[in-house]
Formats: structure tokens, C-alpha cells, sequence
């Protein structure tokens, strides 16, 4: 037992050595963190809105699709990488939420389509990217009343997408807030988040490169394993509203009813707050969404969503026209998605940063 002992703690010592000089041969190169995993790489935990961006971090996130720095400023969004220098002291504020398609998931610093509008709108406009990974409309509505209508925005844009419908009522394994209508009220369930997104292993492996490096060789090992045993799915458009019925039906009621109420509350946000900003909002269209050139939704879901946005008193921008055009204006609609995960290529930023331009006014109405 003692010769063991003897054995695992030499094991265990050689082991902190070899990572000791490992972290210090890659710090002495200038290397960054290696993250695989966006949501517990980039972010930390919130007790409110269940995940918030690291602040000041920068770290590689890499892919099969790519391999870029993610950089994030001093409140932990994403660093703006706009060329245009300082912006006019009275510009017209501008704030978007969203998820990762917001965040800018898989696109270097300066082409996330927020710093493609700021390039083309000039310096008489001030964009803000506030998109975090995984953010339902739930996590938005509570992070505009926290952080976003105290910097007094002009305009604030939800960027939805159909996703989020879910993703309001799930609790992510107790991980974040959820939503729901109980007779006619908004109700928020797991308010504080009762658990982390992320263990301490995670928090230190955003910190030292040895560990960030072994964490996405892990990472990176699994995903080829559960990508050999998965079985192939057949691409095509998710089913359409109103072709469900019993259980899956009335769930599917619910996740209508609290995306409504939540953005009812966010538009009465806005108005009861100074300078009362112009609420909006951007769909963000299916990749498998057929259709010519993926011009349009014309399922009953688009109808239903377009309903609800004009109850509301909101306008609806569906960027999927922009999607499909090139900088010709008849571009190929796949070069706007990574082929693995369906989020948008920098060529898809660009694409929505010209088509939000040309589609909405951006000063007051």
C-alpha cells in the first residue's frame, strides 16, 4: 500500500510538472485558450439570467468550420471590431439581443454582421451587440430590464429565432430562467438559477492554456465519437404549426402564449422607459426552410409570428431575402452557413448586415 501511495503521488506530481511547463512553453509563444464549447467556455454563471459573458476574455473558438479569436469587451459582450473610429458624440443608439447567431458563433472579430452595419451605417450610429450564446426571448426580456435600457438606447432589435419558442419553457436542467402564462400572468420559474452552467474545471480552463488545451482535445475526441454513432438525419423544413395535435399541440400553445406575453412586457419595457426606444424584431429564418432562393416563410408558424408582432405593435423583419442574395443581389444561399452547424459564415453577416441596412430606417421614427 505505501509503494502505491509512493507511485500515485510521484505519478501525480509528474503530472503537475509536465502541466506547469506546458502552460509556461505556451505562454512564453503568446498563445490564446482553446474553446470548443462556446456556452461554458466563453460564459459564466449569472443568478439571474442563468449565463453571462466573461468579461475582457479572449480565447480561440474552434471548430470543424473554423478557427478564429472571440474577444469580448468589458461587460462581456462580444468587443466590437467596426473601422470606422469614434462615433458621433448624439449617434443614434442601437442595441441588438440575441443568441449565438447574434453573439457571432464561428466569425473572426470585425465581421459579425453588428460591425458590418456600424461600417455601413457610419459613425452617426452606435451599434451594440449584446447577443449571448443559448439566450432564449425569456433570458432577453430579463437582460434588457437589467443592462440594456440603462444605457439608453434609441432602438433595440430582438434577433429570434424559432428556437427560442422552446427554449423559454426549458429550464435547461435547472441551469437558467423559464417562463410561462398561468391565468392570463407571465410567470418566471428558477429565478435565481439554482444551478451553474459551468463547474469550476470549466472556469479554470478559460484561465490557464495546458488545461484549455486538454480540455478541447477531450472535447474534440467526444464529438467524433457521438458523430461516428449517430444516425443520419434527413435535412428538410421542421413541421409546421397547427400540424400537431394532443400533447405536442398544447405544448406548443404554451410556448406561443409566453413568447407573446414576453414580448408584450418588453415593448411596455421600452415605452415606460427614458427616450421610450423602438422595440423590433428580426427573424432569423431556418436553414432547411424551402422555398425559392429561401425568400420567405410562408408557413402557418410565419403567419402566426407575424400576428403576434402586430398585436404587440412591433415591426417584423424576416432576413431571409438577405440570406439568399450575394453581394450581386443572386448569390448562392449556402455560402451563408457553415455546412455543420447551419450558423452564418462571415459571408452570412454580410449578407444580413446589407440587407438590415437597406431594409430599416435607423434613425427615429
Amino acid at each position: 500500500m505505501k509503494k502505491l501511495v509512493r507511485r500515485l503521488l510521484a505519478l501525480g506530481l509528474g503530472l503537475v510538472l509536465a502541466l506547469g511547463l506546458l502552460e509556461i512553453g505556451l505562454r512564453t509563444t503568446g498563445a490564446l485558450p482553446i474553446q470548443r464549447n462556446p456556452l461554458r467556455g466563453f460564459h459564466r454563471p449569472h443568478p439571474l439570467l442563468g449565463w453571462s459573458g466573461v468579461p475582457d476574455y479572449s480565447a480561440k473558438f474552434r471548430q470543424a468550420d473554423f478557427d478564429v479569436v472571440i474577444e469580448h469587451d468589458p461587460s462581456g459582450f462580444r468587443r466590437a471590431g467596426h473601422g470606422i473610429g469614434e462615433l458621433e458624440s448624439d449617434a443614434v443608439r442601437v442595441a441588438f439581443l440575441g443568441d449565438s447567431f447574434t453573439w457571432g458563433w464561428g466569425v473572426r472579430q470585425g465581421a459579425v454582421f453588428t460591425d458590418r452595419l456600424q461600417d455601413l451605417l457610419g459613425r452617426g450610429v452606435e451599434i451594440r451587440n449584446l447577443g449571448v450564446n443559448a439566450y432564449g426571448t425569456g433570458q432577453e426580456r430579463l437582460l434588457l430590464e437589467s443592462d440594456v435600457l440603462g444605457w439608453q438606447p434609441d432602438v433595440v432589435v430582438v434577433m429570434f429565432c424559432w428556437n427560442d419558442l422552446q427554449d423559454n419553457l426549458d429550464e435547461k436542467k435547472g441551469r437558467r430562467p423559464w417562463f410561462e402564462q398561468v391565468e392570463g400572468e407571465l410567470v418566471a420559474r428558477n429565478v435565481p438559477v439554482r444551478r451553474d452552467i459551468s463547474g469550476w474545471g470549466k472556469a479554470v480552463a478559460r484561465r490557464s492554456l495546458a488545461i484549455s488545451l486538454l480540455n478541447y482535445q477531450a472535447d474534440a475526441a467526444i464529438a467524433k465519437l457521438k458523430a461516428r454513432r449517430a444516425k443520419p438525419v434527413e435535412a428538410g423544413p421542421r413541421p409546421e404549426s397547427g400540424r400537431t395535435s394532443g400533447r405536442a399541440g398544447a405544448e406548443e400553445e404554451r410556448q406561443w402564449a409566453a413568447f407573446e406575453a414576453l414580448l408584450a412586457e418588453m415593448k411596455a419595457l421600452c415605452d415606460g422607459s427614458p427616450g421610450e426606444p423602438e422595440l423590433r424584431l428580426a427573424l432569423i429564418p431556418d436553414r432547411r426552410r424551402e422555398g425559392p432562393q429561401g425568400a420567405g416563410d410562408t408557413s402557418a408558424r410565419m403567419d402566426r409570428l407575424s400576428g403576434i408582432c402586430a398585436r404587440v405593435g412591433i415591426p417584423l423583419l424576416d432576413l431571409a431575402p438577405g440570406l439568399a442574395a450575394g453581394s450581386d443581389g443572386a448569390g448562392d444561399r449556402r455560402a451563408a452557413f457553415f455546412p455543420h452547424d447551419g450558423h452564418w459564415t462571415a459571408e452570412g453577416h454580410a449578407r444580413v448586415a446589407r440587407f438590415l441596412s437597406e431594409a430599416w430606417s435607423w434613425a427615429r421614427d
